[in-house]
């Protein structure tokens, strides 16, 4: 026997939410006379999920940063990871497929000045929009659940170093925690991140 469902999640506009849509907007409200230069990059991320299960994937997105003359960097990022994973208990046996798109506000600070290599901490907030695809089979049968659609409040935080390649060109590995408000208990992600990117 199998039974199919489908369903999806809303999320009401919370305090997070406002927070999230203030860092969001920064960006377009700094006078953009106070910028001295703009990156612009493309990023590929190696992403370990939470939960246990959940396999380690590929993440992948972009980020755009403007600086400003005390060398503050602000700007967004879209980035978009896909999943799976599976656990047994016993005879039964529980499948996930998970994808998030996520779009988020982005503050850099350099904390120490050099010619080729510029360390930094960075943080953002944002909203990511999810999807979740599950089964349980047992030994009666499988429940499939398609669909599962939600939009979640975001965090991140870590630490980066933009390592110039030439005048316009530059690397940025990175290391940062990616903290979904609406996943529950298993929430915190780890993700590393090494970005291709130019200045302008």
């Amino acid at each position: 026997m199998t039974i199919h469902a489908g369903r999806t999640r809303r999320t009401r506009i919370t305090a997070p939410a406002l927070i999230a849509l203030a860092l969001l907007s920064a960006p377009f409200l700094a006078p953009a006379a106070s910028a001295q230069g703009k990156d612009g990059e493309i990023w590929f991320g190696y992403y370990q999920p939470d939960p246990a299960f959940m396999d380690n994937d590929i993440s992948f997105g972009l980020r755009s940063l403007f600086h400003a003359p005390d060398g503050l960097g602000y700007g967004l990022e879209i980035g978009y990871v896909s999943t799976s994973g599976e656990a047994t208990s016993g005879a039964t046996t529980g499948s996930v497929d998970w994808d998030a798109l996520w779009v988020e506000g982005i503050f850099d600070l350099p904390f120490g000045h050099g010619h080729k290599a510029i360390p930094s901490f960075f943080f953002g907030a944002g909203f990511a929009f999810e999807n979740a695809d599950s089964e349980v089979e047992g030994p009666v049968g499988s429940i499939e659940v398609d669909d599962l659609d939600g939009t979640s409040f975001t965090v991140q935080a870590g630490l980066d170093v933009k390592i110039l390649v030439g005048e316009h060109f530059y690397l940025r590995p990175a290391a940062r925690l990616h903290w979904f408000e609406a996943r529950g208990d298993e929430d915190l992600d780890t993700e590393f991140v090494l970005g291709f990117g130019r200045t302008f």
